[in-house]
């Protein structure tokens, strides 16, 4: 929703609703990377509570390649 006003003298609003379509391989590849990232963060916290770091897993994606997706085909906020 975007509240647009309606007049420069008083106070009175419009609101409109603005929808955009997203395409949806792209927000599979993103739930990867906040898979990968809530995993290292769950591994940051056990080191911090003690746990031996050789015994703790990291994980990182294997495919870099949809990285430079990001950079050509973003939306964004205009």
């Amino acid at each position: 929703m975007k509240a647009e006003k309606l007049t420069n003298k008083k106070p009175h609003f419009a609101v409109h609703k603005n929808s955009r379509n997203w395409p949806l391989f792209r927000y599979a590849k993103e739930i990867v990377l906040i898979s990968c990232s809530l995993k290292n963060l769950k591994a940051f916290l056990k080191i911090k509570n003690g746990i031996e770091p050789e015994k703790v897993r990291f994980t990182f994606p294997e495919d870099l390649s949809f990285l430079d997706m990001h950079l050509k085909d973003n939306p964004g906020v205009l």
